[in-house]
């Protein structure tokens, strides 16, 4: 039996407590930040799929 790489995406979600003095520049610190732990996310339900672009990619050494 062959092994595959099938690559997946997903969509997660993390709230993150910012001190600013404005919302807007809670906003402009929140692009500057390091990705929060992976325990810190949220999965968004219905969001996983595999990534079709990719898929060729990974696998273009196989015989089809």
């Amino acid at each position: 039996m062959k092994t595959y790489i099938v690559p997946v995406v997903w969509c997660c979600s993390a709230n993150l407590e910012i001190e600013a003095e404005s919302l807007e520049e809670a906003v402009i610190k929140a692009d500057d930040i390091d990705m929060p732990s992976y325990e810190d996310w949220n999965y968004l339900d219905g969001s996983w799929e595999v990534d079709h672009e990719s898929l060729e990619f990974f696998n273009s050494n196989e015989e089809q």
